[in-house]
C-alpha cells in the first residue's frame, strides 16, 4: 500500500516544525521565571518605550576615552552577565549573590576578571565550593539594588548576599 503525497507532505512539515522547536529551545532557552528580568531594575524602567526583556543577547560596550577596544558581553536568560542560573541551587555549594554596579558586572573586563569570578577562583584555591551569581548592572542606584535584592533573594535563595557599592 502506497502512502499518499499529502501524508508525506504533512509528515515532512510536522518533522520540520519539531526540529525547529528543539533547535530554538537549545539556542534560546526559556528562563524558569518569565517575569524576572534585568530591565525591571534599570533606571530607564520608567520610560514608555523600553523593551520588555533583555535576555540572551550580546551587549557591545565602547569607550573611546578609556580604550580603543570594544567589549562584547553575553547576557544570560535574565539579562545579567553570567552563566544561566537554575532556581534550585546545588546542595554541595554555597550560593553567593553579588549585587552592584558596573564594577560587579565587569564593564571593560573579561568575564573571568569580574568580582564574582575572582571570588570563585579564590574560594576554589581554599577548597571551598561556591556558586557566585553576578547581579551587577551599570548605572543603577540604591533603590534599584533594594528592589533587585527583594525580588531575587526569595527566588534564588542565596546563602550570602554581597552588596558592592562604589
Amino acid at each position: 500500500m502506497r502512502i499518499p503525497k499529502t501524508l508525506h507532505f504533512l509528515l515532512y512539515i510536522t518533522g520540520l516544525i519539531a526540529f525547529q522547536e528543539i533547535a530554538l529551545r537549545i539556542c534560546f532557552p526559556i528562563p524558569e521565571i518569565e517575569n524576572f528580568n534585568r530591565i525591571n531594575y534599570q533606571i530607564l524602567a520608567s520610560s514608555n518605550n523600553k523593551p520588555s526583556y533583555i535576555r540572551n543577547v550580546k551587549m557591545l560596550w565602547k569607550s573611546s576615552l578609556d580604550t580603543e577596544s570594544d567589549y562584547i558581553y553575553d547576557l544570560n536568560t535574565y539579562g545579567y552577565r553570567d552563566k544561566n542560573w537554575d532556581l534550585e541551587k546545588d546542595k554541595n555549594k554555597k550560593r553567593i549573590m553579588f549585587v552592584g554596579d558596573s564594577f560587579v558586572e565587569g564593564m571593560m573586563a573579561d568575564v573571568d576578571e569580574t568580582i564574582p569570578s575572582g571570588f570563585v577562583e579564590a574560594a576554589n584555591k581554599e577548597g571551598d565550593k561556591i556558586e557566585a551569581m553576578n547581579f551587577g548592572m551599570m548605572g543603577i542606584g540604591l533603590n534599584e539594588y533594594i528592589k533587585l535584592i527583594v525580588d531575587a533573594v526569595p527566588l534564588f535563595k542565596p546563602d550570602y548576599v554581597f552588596l558592592v557599592m562604589f
